[in-house]
Formats: C-alpha cells, structure tokens, sequence
C-alpha cells in the first residue's frame, strides 16, 4: 500500500480526481469507458497508475459536490466505489488517494524472452515517447530524429509492432531533441510537440483517424530559434489546457502559454523562465513544493536548478532559479516521483561518468533545501537518460537508466525511506549502446511497464513478462528489420518522376534504392530494393548522368573491390534488370568518388579517391557505354591517404580542379591545365602544412569574395581554408579553426540554412551531437 498525494502529483493537478470528472474534464482521462491518455507530458504517471489500479480511472466515477482542494466529502464509504473493481479510497482526513494493490504481478522480464522489432528502419532517434496516437486504446511510439520524425502504430497485440512499419509525421527534417505528446488544441486526441536544435520548435496538430498524421503540416510554436534539449507539455498557468516548456541550452529556458483555441500558439510569444543560461540537458515539471502548480526542474552540466511557480498567469514573473544542492555533474537526465512514498516529489538525477544521484524532498515549501543527494548505486555509467515506474509491479517506483556504452539497468526500489539502499542494478540490455533516451509503458497492453530505448542505430522494446526480476533474460531487438550499415547517402530522381529518391551505399550488404511515393509522407510503405544482388564494403555514392540519356546514374566507389556503374534503364523501376559494370579492374581502397565534366567536353568524367592509393582520373567516353575501354589515370605521382575528394574551379579559370582531403597529412590541390589531358604534368600543392585525420571535404564561397574556399571535417578541430583569390589560391593562407568544438566528425555539408545568402556549415560527428554552425556576416566564421 502506499499513498499518492493528490497535490504533488502532476496528473492530478490541484484537483482530486473526481472533481476533475465532474468539473468538464472527464474528455481528458475518459472515453467510453476506457482509458484515453491525452496527457503526455504526465504519460508516465498515467501508464502507472493505469498498471496499478486502472479502476481509479476506468471504474464508476465518485462525483464530488465542491470541485477542487481542499476536498470535503467522505469518500471512505463503500457506496462510492465497486469493491470487484478497486480497494481505492480518497481519504478526507490526509487530502490524499490511498492505493492498494489487488493483484501482484509476477513473472516480469523471464528467461527466454526477446525483443521485438518496430518498424522497419534505422534512425539517428534522440527521443522516443509513447501515447494512443490512433484513438484505439494502445501505445503507439514516437521517435524524435535528426531528421524526419517518425510515427509507429500498434498493432494491438501481444507482438505490438510485428510487420509494423514507420510513418514520418511529415516531410520536415529537423535536428530533433525531444518529443511530447499531448492533446494541445482540446479535441480528444494527442498531438505531437518537437523541440529542435538551433530551429524552431514544432507543432504538429492530430487529425483524429486512424491515419492521425496524413496531410498534416507542421506549425512553428513562435518564430524561436533556440538550442532546445527538452521539451514538456503542462498547464503551467491553470487554465485548463497544455502549455510548452522548453529547455534551452545555454538560453533561457522558456514558456510557451496555449491561447485556448484550435490554433493553440497563433500569435503567442515565448517568456524566459528566469535569465538563467546553463548547459541544460533535461527538464521535468512537477509540484515539488505542494502548492497546486508545475514547477520546473533543470538538469544541467553543473548545478541542477529548481524554479517555482508562482501560482500566476505569468508563472514564472520573478522568480529566480534555485540550486538543487552543491553537486555540480554533467548531469543528462532528471526524473521527479514519490520514490520514498512519503507524499511528495523526490528528484533522481541521471549523470555522465558519475554515479546517479537521489534528492528527497523535504515535503516544505522550499522542498530541496539542505536536501544531501545520495548515489542511487556505486555503479558509474555514461547515463543519458532516466526514467521512474513500477517495473515489478510491488507498489513503489523503479528506476531504469539507459546509458552510452553500458546498456539499460534496472534498480529496484527496496520499499522503504531509504528506497536505493543495498540495491544493485540489474541488466536489462547489457549488449546494447548508444541509448539517448527511454521511456516506459505498457505498449503489450498486459498491465506491466514495458522499455522503449531510443538509439541512434535503432530503436529497441523490451516486453515486461511481469516477474519480480523484469528483464533477466531479455534481449533486445532493434526497432526495425531493414538494418543497412549505410556509409553513404545519395539522392536525385532517379525514376523521372519530379521528387528526390534514395540510393544507400552499404557494408557487405547489397546497396540499396528507396524509392520516393510522391506524397506528404516521401517513404510511407517504400522497401528499399537491391541494386543488384552482389554486396560490396561501399564507402561512398555519387548520381549523375553518366551516359548523357537523361536520367541519373549511379557510381560506387567501392573498398577493395572495383568501382561500379549501374545504368538507369529510364523506367519507374529504374534498376530492374540492370547489371552493373565495373569501372576499371582496379581494387584500390577507395574512400570517395566525384563526377564532373574535367576535361570539357559535356560529359560526367569520374575522380576516385584511395586510401594508400593514387587519386585516379576516368573520363567519360561520350557514348552510352561511358567507362567501356577507359583505362583509368593516376593523376599525380602522390599516394596519399585520401578521404574525400571534391571538384571546383579553385583558381577561376572555368574549369574543374580537383582538392584531396588527406588523413593525417597535408590536403592537396589539383589545378586542372585546360586541356582534353586535364592533369596531365599537373604537380599537386599543399593546402597549408596542416596535419588532421580528415574524413570529409566541402568546397564553397564562405567569405562571399566569389571563389572557392575549403572546409575540412576533422577528427579534432575542423578548419577552414580562404582562397586568395589568385592562380595560386591557397599560398600563404593559414587554415582557421571553425570552433574550439573538438570531435569525430565523418561528413561535412554546406548550404544556406538560414536563408541570409551565405553558406552555414552543418557537421556529422561519430561521438557527438551533429552541429550547426551559421555564417553571421560575409567575413566567414
């Protein structure tokens, strides 16, 4: 048995639960006499409380006389409840829900039991929630990508997502970092909220079938353009419907306030939550002090913060943010919920390279004053993300951390004050990394708290077997069936039909077409198909009109294998019954391919990149057996460590040159002579004496002076090389540091991401988030 208090929970508000029934809310927790979750900023404590004692939702509603706290009447006679369906009991006395458990589960996540796939694809996912998308009373998934966001709907049995395959919610691709789900425009069904990156925040309103995305646009909640990290949906200012919370990085946090109507952010501008900017990782919104509101937790690299709400319709006018103690870790999660079982909300933090901490609040008003944070375990894990729920069914919150390298773990509360004490963390997903983000929920409809980890190499279940040891034996799977190690990615229209297809370069696997269906949603339903059948280690992909017939061709450039050209066959089926052609004989380690005409003649002529190899020139013959006969040329005497390769007239003569992006020594520069023989004596040149172990090269005006600059993406530092504007282009320049970042970054790419006429730099990291960087005037970085 434990108590809930009414106060301090956030699906209760500052309402008894049948007050709200009868105070014109009953559309928000019930339809038809099931279960509806349309609050998804409090999805957690609905899940739970629908895993514990669903009759307190779905059984005959108690009316109270006089709505809200304190409550009067006396709910303790038996005349107000079905004793077959609840032992529930609103006590007057403590103002507070005592909950008893009718039914233990048992047998939680046993032996031989596996995960199962959703969907059929692979994302670079950040955040996953869960909520009845469809109106047909399961849990659905949302992931929040760098990319399009996608939408998996239940299947509504015990194997949820078998055969399941993604929906994008739209066509946007944005670098997405949280997802909430909430019913915002109070028509009865959930809508989505994503918070972006260095772009809008979005809002995407349900259409209430069973298609709930189809034809929907995205709408910005304002014109902001911050660094948001979290993102929440809460009535912060009591009037009855979902406002937004955003968590900024180094910005303000702020407060989007819902106008009421079906276009809830129309004209509505964001207000600061304090001036506070902090490396804020997390956010989680609950009533900590007991006071009837939201109040907001900030999960920051260094101190966390607690701002409270003054109970206003500005909640957050004067007031300023408070620390949560003296810790100060790269914290990258929080997670608020009556661990202790006293009545309030305690804090669990989730932590990079240090233990999770536990924070119990005080029950006062200033409730983490002197508050001594204790470490949940001694284990020390790369954490990202955290999450609270009663995963083996005893009554009391567990928690679930998903980390880095480590895997997801489970630590179960031991029942008592000292909830952590003497535990050990038990291995849900020892095998899998990469988790960003977690959440729980009862998506097999079997009345225990199931995972969903998101990853950034797919997206994983784990299904609660209800024992007491919930995930023993359990592994994983990826939430997809199509898993292709892509290393590169080209798109064109291939079929001739106006919109962008896919071409995927794998490893060891056959490269692969996805076609584009024409509609709102680009690859609802598509399977990607073979090229061919022969699978190759594919490092890189380019698209171009190789026999001058119209339509676009692909090139792979291929690691110890020939190079290959497939020949569109100018159908909608543009690949069927195509056999590919090897470019050469050659069996080099080539790292990158670009197409240009180089030696003017009006055809695409082929530059091949390899590792501990000559770059080679093929030019294209003319005829539809373009590559037929070529022998490939080594274009210099050099035998350099290429990644990457690029074309662009460097020097402005009005023809193609050619720069090496070189691992761990000097990148080169190729200027084309002019002629039919277009590097033919051609001595490559240094771009500077700079050393880095370079993955990716981008050529572009990003000084607006009207030649070519270089960008390099590093394992380091990237750089920047300025043209100076001669034949000699590169002499005496000193490449430029981007930033101070510091990482692994694989691919580079540029173009006017902020519409201002000069090119912005968007950066691919292996151990890192991908990162914007926008050109502020004409003067470059």
């Amino acid at each position: 048995m434990f108590i809930l208090s009414c106060a301090a929970t956030p699906l209760l508000r500052a309402k008894s639960l049948p007050s709200l029934f009868c105070d014109g809310c009953r559309k928000l927790f019930h339809n038809n006499n099931r279960f509806n979750p349309l609050r998804s900023s409090m999805l957690f404590m609905v899940l739970w409380i629908l895993a514990t004692c669903p009759a307190v939702l779905v059984g005959q509603s108690a009316l109270a006389a006089q709505p809200g706290l304190p409550f009067v009447e006396d709910f303790a006679s038996d005349n107000l409840k079905d004793p077959q369906l609840t032992s529930a009991n609103w006590s007057t006395e403590e103002q507070a829900l005592v909950q008893a458990w009718t039914q233990e589960l048992t047998g939680a996540f046993g032996p031989g039991l596996e995960g199962e796939d959703i969907g059929i694809d692979v994302r670079d996912t950040y955040s996953v929630a869960i909520g009845d998308m469809d109106g047909d009373g399961d849990m659905d998934v949302v992931a929040g990508n760098y990319g399009v966001n996608r939408l998996y709907i239940n299947n509504g049995t015990t194997d949820p997502f078998m055969g399941v395959t993604g929906i994008d919610i739209s066509t946007d691709s944005h670098n997405t970092r949280s997802i909430a789900l909430g019913d915002v425009d109070g028509d009865g069904d959930l809508d989505v909220v994503i918070g972006n990156y260095i772009e809008p925040n979005r809002l995407y309103l349900n259409n209430g079938t069973a298609e709930p995305f189809n034809g929907v646009i995205g709408k910005d909640i304002t014109g902001d353009s911050q660094n948001t990290i979290s993102i929440i949906l809460e009535d912060m200012d009591g009037d009855g419907d979902l406002d937004v919370v955003g968590g900024n990085s180094l910005e303000p946090h702020r407060l989007y306030l819902n106008n009421g109507t079906a276009d809830p952010f129309n004209g509505v501008t964001g207000a600061n939550i304090s001036e506070d900017e902090n490396i804020t990782k997390s956010l989680a919104l609950g009533d900590v002090d007991g006071d009837g509101d939201m109040d907001v937790v900030a999960g920051n690299d260094g101190m966390n913060r607690l701002y409270m709400n003054n109970g206003t319709t500005d909640p957050f006018m004067g007031v300023t943010g408070m620390d949560i103690s003296t810790d100060a870790d790269d914290t990258k999660s929080v997670a608020l919920g009556d661990v202790d079982r006293d009545g309030d909300l305690d804090l669990v933090v989730g932590n990079w390279i240090h233990s999770n901490r536990l924070y119990l609040n005080n029950g006062t008003a200033d409730p983490f004053n002197n508050a001594l944070g204790t470490d949940i375990t001694t284990d020390v894990a790369y954490t990202k993300s955290v999450a609270l729920g009663d995963m083996d069914g005893d009554g009391d919150i567990d928690l679930v951390e998903g980390t880095d390298w480590r895997g997801c773990h489970l630590y179960l509360n031991n029942g008592t004050a000292d909830p952590f004490s003497g535990v050990n963390g038990l291995d849900i997903a020892p095998g899998d990394s990469r988790i960003v983000s977690i959440v729980l929920g009862d998506v097999d409809g079997d009345g225990a708290m199931d995972v969903v980890a998101g990853r950034d190499s797919g997206n994983r279940l784990y299904l609660n077997n209800g024992t007491a040891n919930p995930f023993e034996g359990v592994y994983g799977k990826d939430i997809t069936r199509e898993q292709n190690n892509a290393l590169s990615i080209a798109i064109g229209d291939v079929d001739g039909d106006s919109d962008l297809d896919m071409v995927a370069g794998n490893v060891y696997t056959a490269n692969r077409l996805y076609l584009n269906n024409g509609s709102a949603a680009s690859f609802h339903g598509v399977t990607g198909k073979d090229i061919i059948s022969a699978a190759y280690r594919t490092c890189s992909i380019a698209l171009g009109d190789m026999d001058g017939d119209g339509d676009l061709d692909i090139v792979a450039g291929n690691d110890s294998a020939p190079n290959r050209l497939y020949m569109n066959n100018g159908s909608a089926d543009p690949f069927n019954g195509v056999t590919g052609k090897d470019i050469s004989s050659d069996k080099d380690n080539t790292r990158s391919v670009a197409i240009g005409d180089v030696d003017g003649d009006g055809d695409l002529d082929l530059v091949v990149g390899n590792y501990l190899g000559r770059i080679s020139l093929h030019l294209n013959n003319g005829t539809a057996d373009p590559f037929n006969e070529v022998i490939g040329k080594n274009m210099t005497a050099d035998f350099p460590h290429t990644y990457s390769v690029a074309l662009g007239d460097m020097d402005g003569d009005g023809d193609l040159d050619v720069v090496a992006g070189n691992s761990c020594e000097p990148h080169r520069l190729y200027l084309n002579n002019g002629t039919t023989d277009p590097f033919n004596g051609v001595t490559g040149k240094d771009i500077t004496s700079d050393e880095y172990c370079t993955s990716s090269i981008a050529l572009g005006d990003m000084d607006g002076d009207g030649d070519m600059d270089v960008v390099a993406g590093n394992y380091g530092m990237n750089r920047l090389y300025m043209n100076n504007g001669t034949t000699d282009p590169f002499m005496g320049v000193t490449g430029i540091d981007i930033s101070t970042d510091s990482h692994n970054t694989r691919s580079i790419a540029l173009g006017d991401l902020d519409e201002d006429g000069d090119l912005d730099l968007v950066v691919g990291n292996w151990d890192h988030s991908n990162r914007t960087f926008r050109v502020k005037s004409l003067q470059a970085f």
